[in-house]
């Protein structure tokens, strides 16, 4: 499975959504077709 650009821009608008209250995002999964794929092993994060 690919990440869509929408999957990337989505993670990084929660990574900067978070940051001011100080909460860290340490990995987004995405689901699809029965599967997940973590953002973080395939190095998108």
């Amino acid at each position: 499975m690919k990440s869509s650009r929408a999957d990337i821009e989505v993670t990084r608008r929660l990574k900067e959504a978070m940051a001011p209250v100080n909460v860290s995002l340490i990995d987004h999964v995405i689901r699809a077709a029965g599967s997940g794929h973590s953002m973080v092993k395939m190095g998108l994060m």
